[in-house]
């Protein structure tokens, strides 16, 4: 059966059609508006090398259909990323919160020292945690150095035993001396919450610098054949605890920065 030629109504149509099409191509996906005028181009040029106007129209058809599939494709894939990098945020967040739970699971364990009223939680505890440990651990370990090698290391013996004293014995304010700044700035208004937060990084940086001279100090002493069996039970019982401490509050990697 002979194909029908197209006539000029026939054209017409699907001329009206397929610019319809462009135009509505443009719109929805925000191209370029001279789709339409690049398609009267093409038509113009199908008719002066008399090109078989049905062929024609069928491929403008078939190429508006492939674009529409690009561009679907196109939307699909950034859907894709923005839900793939949802996803991935809230990946990151709930593992931040994971390990912020657990990290205040850890030290809820360690005594306040009531630093401030709106003092870091964290920082409070960090030094309610080392004032116990300074009273419970540090006087037995020190009259070991003391009684094992009275000569021995005794400018690092003097700066640890200062470094305690500035770190958890409370001066005439009720502070220790190291937490004295700390103090001024939270009670200072208007606040410079900044200048507080600095404060705080600077502090945990000194009290893990400060707590890792205790730790080699008790490596060196435990690495000693000649250190009697009593003493080094009162250092190894001190050197698990500080490495409690060291890790329930992060402050292993510190000591490697500092």
């Amino acid at each position: 059966m002979l194909k029908r030629r197209l006539n000029q109504k026939d054209v017409e149509e699907r001329l009206k059609e397929i610019r319809s099409a462009y135009s509505s191509f443009s719109s929805k996906y925000n191209k370029n508006r001279n789709l339409v005028a690049s398609f009267d181009e093409r038509y113009f040029e199908a008719l002066r090398t008399r090109m078989d106007l049905d062929r024609f129209f069928q491929a403008e058809k078939e190429a508006l259909k492939s674009m529409e599939e690009q561009e679907l494709a196109g939307l699909r894939k950034m859907q894709n990323q923005k839900t793939e990098e949802r996803l991935s945020q809230r990946q990151k967040k709930d593992t931040a919160q994971r390990v912020w739970e657990e990290h205040q699971r850890r030290i809820e364990k360690y005594p306040s020292y009531g630093l401030h009223s709106e003092a870091s939680a964290e920082l409070d505890k960090l030094i309610g945690a080392m004032a116990a440990y300074e009273e419970e651990h540090w006087s037995k370990m020190e009259r070991t150095f003391r009684a094992f090698s009275p000569g021995r290391d005794m400018d690092t013996r003097v700066a640890l035993e200062m470094r305690w004293r500035e770190f958890c014995v409370p001066g005439t304010d009720g502070a220790p001396p190291r937490m004295g700044k700390y103090r001024t700035l939270l009670s200072r208004f208007p606040r410079d919450q900044k200048a507080v937060e600095w404060e705080e990084r600077q502090i945990l940086y000194d009290a893990a610098r400060f707590m890792g001279v205790l730790r080699n100090t008790m490596g060196e002493f435990l690495n000693d054949q000649k250190l009697p069996a009593a003493e080094k039970k009162n250092i190894e019982q001190g050197q698990a605890v500080l490495e409690e401490i060291l890790i329930d509050f992060r402050l292993t990697d510190l000591i490697r920065l500092s």
